[in-house]
């Protein structure tokens, strides 16, 4: 169990952890209907890599960015007890960083309008061109195996290899693997799916309070 006097680094998904609802699937149900959907099945069935997708994804969208910041700021909520969350990492000088396969546009617009643009980030970007055709532009960030746009794992090793004990928080299909590196997970929906069908090892969550509820109560009080 991670003990208090150990160094922590604690890692967390931004859309649809954070926030109450993924922003980028939001923005491609709204804007695009429903086909994308078949291409995000094939990444779950393990077919198509996210690197792949994502692209394929987004060449659907043919809106003005404005259109769609403008969508975000009338649409996308966070867990309210996030900022709970961020307190109490910084009482007890814990380090906390966003790992993101979203876009860094739009996680700076969602987290600038709750005041939360002072935390550590890390995501792909990303180029409207002429047209409205939108380019993923992938981080730029070392990557283990180049499946991703934006490789999560490696943030986890780093860390690790540094002698911070790491968690991760996450909910869906860009999460199983850096979850997978990192010394304690807390999991919802289908990462929490996943998770359980490979009989691994994490702590489930619905809000941030859950997970400060857990830390102060086994290793962080």
């Amino acid at each position: 169990m991670t003990q208090i006097n150990e160094k922590i680094h604690v890692f967390t998904d931004f859309d649809g952890t954070i926030t109450l609802h993924d922003s980028l699937e939001a923005i491609l149900d709204h804007f695009t209907g429903t086909d994308w959907r078949k291409i995000e099945e094939q990444v779950t069935l393990g077919r198509l890599t996210e690197k792949t997708s994502l692209q394929a994804e987004f060449n659907l969208l043919k809106v003005p960015l404005e259109a769609v910041l403008t969508f975000l700021d009338d649409t996308i909520e966070i867990d309210q007890s996030f900022n709970v969350f961020v307190d109490y990492c910084s009482q007890k000088n814990i380090n906390l960083t966003i790992l993101s396969g979203g876009i860094d546009i739009f996680i700076e617009r969602i987290l600038t309008k709750y005041g939360l643009q002072h935390i550590e980030f890390f995501s792909n970007s990303i180029i409207v061109k002429s047209g409205n055709q939108w380019q993923i532009v992938p981080s730029k960030l070392p990557k283990i195996k180049n499946n991703c746009n934006h490789c999560k794992t490696n943030h986890i090793v780093q860390a690790k290899n540094a002698g911070f004990k790491t968690i991760y928080i996450g909910d869906g299909n860009t999460d199983r693997c850096a979850a997978t590196h990192s010394d304690m997970i807390f999991a919802r929906d289908s990462l929490k799916k996943y998770l359980s069908e490979n009989k691994m090892e994490f702590t489930a969550f619905n809000k941030f309070s859950d997970i400060v509820e857990y830390l102060e109560a086994k290793c962080c009080n």
